[in-house]
């Protein structure tokens, strides 16, 4: 990579119009990203990823791939669960989230549009649980809502009401958390132990 580097150097960027090329380029700034993050040097990792955005060129298949590894990056970080773990996965997500919606403006099939449109969404949904773990409930339930409000017939993936009914708890609006749980007790696509789960967390707030 070192090497590849000292190469890449040498190249004048703005020179380079293809399509392919720019995505060799970008490709290689994401692998030595990748490569620094692997030997746990987190800030020269998401420096070259900042960099790289210099290398879009308009195609959604770019911004998808950059926004991936960010968002790579931020599960990782959100998993360690320490309080400045948890600011990097926030802010590594909220990169993903940009780059999937400029991703949105320039794509221009039907399955480029779905696909980042579902990317986004489960961006958000990470988004919505690093703000549960932070304890900023009112972050959680906006996250819900842009959700749930979101183009067509929204989203409605299964965790939405585990996580508004755990944002409402830590508001404490008892009833709003009501709510969101009977409604997953409802619907048969979730699996028993995780309506069990949210029962007994909701118990515990909330008491019997």
């Amino acid at each position: 990579f070192e090497r590849a580097t000292d190469i890449v150097s040498k190249i004048d960027i703005d020179k380079v119009s293809d399509c392919g090329e720019r995505k060799l380029l970008l490709d290689l700034s994401i692998a030595r990203s990748k490569t620094a993050w692997d030997v746990s040097d987190r800030t020269v990792a998401i420096a070259l990823l900042n960099r790289a955005k210099s290398l879009l060129f308009g195609s959604p298949d770019h911004h998808k791939a950059l926004a991936n590894q960010y968002l790579a990056f931020g599960k990782t970080a959100l998993a360690k669960s320490e309080i400045q773990d948890l600011n990097d996965a926030l802010k590594l997500m909220n990169e993903a989230l940009d780059l999937y919606e400029k991703g949105l403006r320039v794509a221009r099939t039907r399955e480029e549009i779905m696909e980042l449109r579902d990317l986004r969404s489960k961006t958000l949904r990470f988004i919505s649980a690093v703000h549960l773990q932070m304890n900023e409930f009112e972050s959680v339930i906006k996250c819900v809502r842009v959700l749930r409000e979101g183009c067509e017939s929204g989203d409605h993936h299964p965790s939405l009401s585990v996580l508004a009914m755990k944002g409402w708890l830590g508001l404490g609006k008892y009833a709003e958390a009501e709510k969101e749980l009977r409604g997953r007790v409802v619907n048969k696509g979730i699996p028993e132990g995780v309506v069990v789960s949210a029962v007994e967390a909701y118990f515990q707030a909330a008491g019997t």
